[in-house]
């Protein structure tokens, strides 16, 4: 499930982060643009605890559904950031 996770937040979440960072950035909403930087390091951070072995199967599981779901909704940013 780690791999999966991590499929997921380099293919599908992190692009979508960046790229509401970027328009964000472009309406001078800076604030906002700043609290999804610190999202996107976050993510790099999940990364890097699986790969680590920080974070177990079940955890990453965990988080998989749950991105999955607000992703699904489309509800990834609001509900994440």
């Amino acid at each position: 499930m780690g791999e999966e996770l991590i499929r997921m937040i380099k293919e599908r979440i992190s692009p979508l982060v960046y790229q509401t960072k970027k328009e964000l950035e472009y309406k001078n909403e800076n604030e906002r643009a700043a609290e999804l930087e610190e999202f996107l390091q976050t993510l790099h951070e999940i990364i890097e605890d699986i790969q680590n072995g920080v974070m177990d199967e079940w955890e990453c599981g965990e988080l998989y559904e749950d991105f999955k779901k607000y992703e699904q909704s489309g509800t990834i940013i609001e509900n994440l950031v």
